[in-house]
């Protein structure tokens, strides 16, 4: 696609191709795959990563969900420069990397945080201070200037993937994949100008909770503690030392009496 985009072309196009298609009204089931692990930490030590890992993922809702373009918004708040749950962990040196980002699947997606762990960071550290920032937001809310910068955000991301064929064809074959619906990118679009700034706190109090996320995080193995000197080991040592001096000075003694020195002429 060249130039400017028309929605309403764009949609009517969709229409001609998809239109004679028997697409399903009905949304796909939202039920998680493994309910039993929401609310399970997971932590575990590999030997063959050179910095420690962590991740957080809550269970969110489809692509076709209307709650699930306020969360688009939300993750681009949580990840501004200045003032966001990103600036809040990098300035307190706690990682030295840090994304927020959407994982989709048949019937639900997962939001997710992931870092990469600064050295003296500890696991209980990272998550006392997402759930800090979290809360803030849930009492909150966000700021008009703060949605609307990163609602505009978004949709600039989301206009510039029509001029590109192939991510284009990846965002429709997705849609059609997990909602099974393959206009519903357009639709994204729509419920993305139509986002409503006050659902920030009641999405993040209903789908950003500790019982509705799974934590994972990879550690390095500790490092070999150097074997205590005791002073019974210096004691040892200084007698093996002073036995070895009067060997040696028996030795010397032995090598040099005139009984010897006689015996040798």
């Amino acid at each position: 696609m060249i130039g400017d985009v028309d929605m309403d072309h764009v949609l009517t196009k969709l229409d001609e191709v998809y239109g004679s298609e028997q697409i399903s009204n009905e949304s796909p089931s939202t039920q998680f795959p493994n309910p039993e692990i929401l609310g399970k930490k997971v932590k575990d030590t590999s030997k063959n990563l050179r910095i420690a890992k962590f991740w957080k993922s809550w269970q969110t809702p489809h692509l076709g969900h209307r709650d699930y373009a306020t969360l688009l918004i939300l993750a681009r708040v949580m990840t501004k420069t200045s003032n966001s749950l990103r600036a809040t962990v990098i300035d307190a040196k706690l990682v030295r990397l840090f994304r927020v980002s959407f994982h989709h699947y048949k019937g639900f997606s997962l939001l997710s945080c992931t870092a990469d762990l600064s050295p003296d960071t500890s696991i209980d550290a990272i998550e006392a201070t997402i759930q800090t920032e979290l809360e803030k937001i849930r009492a909150h809310g966000v700021s008009e200037d703060e949605f609307t910068a990163a609602q505009n955000l978004h949709l600039k991301s989301m206009y510039s993937d029509f001029y590109d064929r192939s991510d284009m064809a990846l965002e429709f074959g997705r849609a059609f994949a997990h909602a099974n619906d393959p206009l519903l990118y357009p639709k994204l679009i729509k419920d993305l100008k139509s986002a409503r700034r006050d659902d920030i706190p009641r999405l993040v109090d209903q789908y950003l909770t500790n019982d509705n996320s799974i934590t994972l995080s990879l550690t390095l193995p500790a490092p070999e503690k150097p074997t205590q000197r005791t002073s019974l080991y210096y004691g040892i040592m200084v007698l093996v030392l002073a036995g070895l001096v009067l060997l040696v000075g028996w030795a010397i003694r032995r090598l040099s009496s005139p009984e010897r020195l006689s015996s040798n002429e």
